[in-house]
């Protein structure tokens, strides 16, 4: 799987897990999911949390917010080179704080701190 559509998935799962924990911390009122808690649990679960994080039933004991920032993310996704390597940032003043914009066929990256604007073209016709 491209690293794009990796990232891509993690920040999405990263602002649903924010969502839940958010609902907990501000002890939002549930609503009866409808779900028979006689039923087994779901394959999925069981292959997610069992089989490829190793950590049974991590799912229903653990906040899931939580659990993503201090354990999956720090394990899986992270890396020291990720500080300095990963992602745009400005070439005047190296910050990350960046806007990319598509304009005219080509990037341009808006610096949020020193205000340069950079802009890269392609070659290809």
């Amino acid at each position: 799987m491209p690293i794009s559509i990796m990232k891509e998935v993690v920040l999405k799962t990263k602002s649903m897990l924010n969502l839940g924990e958010k609902a907990m911390n501000e002890q939002w009122k549930k609503f009866g999911s409808g779900r028979d808690s006689r039923a087994p649990i779901l394959a999925i679960s069981k292959v997610f949390y069992n089989l490829i994080l190793r950590e049974e039933d991590t799912g229903f004991n653990k906040s899931p917010g939580k659990h993503w920032e201090n354990e999956i993310y720090p394990r899986y996704f992270y890396s020291k080179e990720d500080d300095a390597a990963d992602g745009l940032c400005c070439n005047e003043c190296l910050s990350k704080l960046v806007v990319a914009k598509m304009v005219d066929g080509g990037i341009e990256v808006h610096c949020q701190d020193c205000g340069a604007i950079n802009e890269f073209i392609s070659n290809r016709a």
